[in-house]
């Protein structure tokens, strides 16, 4: 198989690599995301808790909600400095209490105090952020008896294109819904997974590997020594041998690699090529290349000019088929590395 043939299949491989990358980058969103979700949808109901505990007003009639433990609930009602009543029941019952309790106080400050969609947003925005969550948030407040929808962000397309958390409505008779939004960038999902940057670090060690075998490492070969190479030139050998399978055939005029042509040589560039294996291990003078080819009456400059621009070519097509170079000796004349 040629130099350029092999190249277009390490190139192959590389895009399979890269694509095969994308495939897992992919899947790994998709099983990021359900979790994301769930810790958004979390981040809203503590957002919304603890704008709920925030509009309460201290000194409004003295109305505290005592915080549950794991055996009772206390409830806690003051007026002028003189009652403290403590309620036990089972966990169902306090439940039960604690959200009629809740459904009253949400009905209260509908009236009282309503959602700030602007404040909520912040809470709920700095809940994502305690989760190292970077988003775009919004927040939809509905007033449901009087049909009126608040929003935090007036921008109809990110609505459109957001995750929706559920929504959570409130009230004894159930005047207030809020929804949170959240646009997640996929990239947050991808830098959240333990996965992500020991398979980044893979693929791109293995690309580095495929692009230094395919166009950066040198072919190890065992080269024919020069004297061997020489001695079959001068015994008019047909089939010379250059490097392991690689061969020049003097009769067709052409490189073969084990029985097939891989590259056929023109006439003169023929004649070139031969001089230049003749004296390799050392280089050939342009004299004595432009002897061995031409014989017409031009000057030796424009002859010079000549083998400088048919060695240009030649080296070009070689270099595609094989790992012969051939190089200018210090403007003298020409060396042909194998």
């Amino acid at each position: 198989m040629c130099v350029e043939k092999k190249k277009l299949v390490w190139i192959l491989v590389i895009i399979g690599v890269c694509f095969l990358y994308v495939f897992s980058l992919r899947v790994i969103i998709e099983n990021e995301l359900p979790d994301l979700h769930k810790q958004v949808e979390w981040a809203f109901l503590q957002s919304v808790d603890k704008d709920f505990e925030e509009r309460i007003p201290d000194d409004e009639e003295n109305i505290h909600i005592g915080k549950s433990n794991t055996q009772s609930d206390q409830i806690s009602k003051s007026q002028n400095d003189t009652t403290t009543y403590h309620k036990k029941a089972s966990e169902e019952d306090t439940l039960s209490f604690k959200q009629k309790v809740d459904n009253f106080l949400h009905s209260y400050l509908y009236y009282k105090n309503p959602v700030n969609v602007t404040i909520l947003d912040s809470l709920f925005h700095s809940y994502l952020i305690d989760k190292k969550i970077k988003a775009r948030t919004a927040v939809v407040y509905t007033d449901n008896p009087r049909q009126q929808t608040y929003k935090s962000r007036e921008d109809v397309g990110f609505y459109k294109s957001a995750y929706a958390t559920e929504p959570i409505t409130s009230g004894t008779t159930q005047e207030v819904t809020v929804q949170g939004f959240v646009k997640v960038s996929r990239f947050t999902a991808l830098f959240r997974s333990a996965a992500f940057i020991p398979l980044t670090i893979a693929c791109l060690a293995l690309i580095a590997c495929f692009v230094y075998y395919a166009f950066y490492k040198k072919k190890i070969v065992n080269y024919i020594p020069v004297s061997d190479l020489q001695e079959a030139l001068q015994n008019d050998v047909v089939q010379i041998q250059l490097v392991d399978d690689l061969y020049y055939d003097r009769h067709m005029k052409c490189l073969r690699l084990s029985s097939e042509s891989i590259y056929n040589f023109d006439p003169t560039p023929a004649k070139v090529f031969e001089s230049l294996l003749k004296g390799h291990g050392s280089f050939v003078s342009h004299k004595n290349l432009i002897d061995a080819c031409w014989d017409d009456p031009a000057s030796f400059q424009v002859k010079k000019k000549r083998l400088n621009q048919l060695i240009l070519r030649l080296n070009k097509d070689l270099k595609k088929v094989s790992h012969i170079n051939i190089k200018n000796i210090r403007g003298q004349g020409y060396q042909v590395f194998i």
